[in-house]
């Protein structure tokens, strides 16, 4: 437990950029950002003290849903993972698709457990009324809950509920009007059986709503040419949550989250990938630039940051293979990358691209004076 020592506040102009804010949170530490930051850290994720603070008043009001938002590698669906593993509590995960159904979101009925009760039914009164019908065939029993419904349902203290791109959902489609009400209410019905389900009945508070969106920070789509259909998320729908935008990871903070990920990868190895992402375009830096010349190149496919930690695992591992041959020990071995290309390249135009100036980029690599701030 770190221990903080009181600040008397002074008011300062200044611009409330987000780096401006990240200052003031490192004059103005509180305690419970800095131990929520911590276990975030010991699963993997590493999430700055402003972000770290937005989420944690979100968490405990639980008055909106959370949404994240960014471009694919942004790591999004990593932190709602990281989330529930650190405030160990379970999370239920649903997987957003064009045509995906409310049945399956919330609960359907289990026909074949429908037809062996209305047998049974019939074996026992061959002449059933249709209310003895309905009865057998709407039994709470036949329900089958899909992620969204185990979430409200199952015998638990609490749990986290993860709703992974729903930009991918059409609005035409009425999905959202039934998650307005589920959010709003944090309750859903089931007119069957003239029943509605509530996540508070038995709880002393709801569940934490993460939904995640590729859209952009102007609420359009801005990642269109990261995925095929992206569809603008609805007003009312971002009025019941507490919208935060992720960036893609600087050069800086991969640094920190690869060296936290390999464990025999010598640092300076770790410093020559990175280098030769920001060389080849694979990734755009926020916050730093590099001292060395960004190729101009156009990915069909570029690697989000789960990509390139597959990458530098994959490195890691031919490294640590290779360590009884004559390979320098602080070096990028081009070859390594040339067979490692699928981990981040995944098209065939995109590995091409990349091994026919694979020479010529890890020469400039070696160059690059650029040192991480950790």
């Amino acid at each position: 437990m770190q221990n903080i020592r009181p600040r008397e506040y002074r008011f300062e102009e200044k611009s409330y950029t987000e780096q401006e804010l990240i200052l003031f949170l490192e004059n103005y530490p509180i305690q419970s950002v800095l131990e929520l930051q911590r276990r975030l850290e010991q699963v993997g994720y590493f999430l700055n003290s402003l972000f770290t603070l937005k989420v944690l008043i979100t968490e405990r009001l639980r008055t909106t849903a959370l949404m994240l938002s960014g471009e694919p590698g942004a790591g999004k669906t990593s932190l709602a993972i990281a989330l529930s593993k650190a405030y160990n509590v379970p999370l239920y995960r649903l997987e957003c698709y064009r045509g995906i159904t409310v049945e399956e979101a919330l609960y359907r009925f289990n026909r074949k457990l429908q037809d062996i009760k209305l047998e049974l039914l019939f074996r026992k009164n061959p002449n059933p009324s249709a209310k003895e019908i309905k009865e057998t065939i709407y039994d709470y029993d036949c329900i089958e809950f899909g992620p969204l419904g185990k979430a409200y349902t199952d015998d638990i203290d609490d749990c986290f509920i993860l709703i992974n791109e729903i930009d991918k959902i059409p609005p035409e489609e009425g999905f959202e009007a039934v998650l307005l009400t589920y959010i709003d209410e944090y309750s859903f019905l089931i007119p069957e059986l003239n029943i509605k389900i509530e996540a508070t009945k038995k709880r002393k508070k709801p569940p934490l709503i993460i939904i995640t969106s590729n859209a952009g920070k102007d609420n359009s789509s801005a990642a269109s040419n990261f995925l095929d259909e992206i569809y603008v998320i609805s007003y009312p729908l971002q009025r019941r949550t507490t919208h935060l935008f992720l960036p893609v990871p600087g050069p800086s903070k991969l640094f920190t989250i690869l060296r936290s990920r390999l464990k025999t990868l010598d640092n300076e190895i770790i410093r020559q990938i990175i280098i030769y992402l920001y060389r080849v375009g694979a990734s755009s830096f926020s916050y730093e630039k590099l001292p060395i010349v960004t190729k101009v190149t156009r990915w069909e496919k570029p690697p989000g940051t789960s990509e390139i930690i597959d990458f530098a695992l994959a490195l890691e591992f031919l490294h640590e293979t290779y360590k009884h041959h004559a390979f320098p020990s602080h070096k990028l071995i081009p070859e390594f990358i040339a067979i490692c290309i699928e981990k981040i390249a995944k098209t065939l135009s995109d590995q091409r691209s990349l091994l026919s100036s694979l020479t010529d980029d890890i020469r400039e690599v070696y160059k690059c004076k650029w040192t991480p701030t950790i």
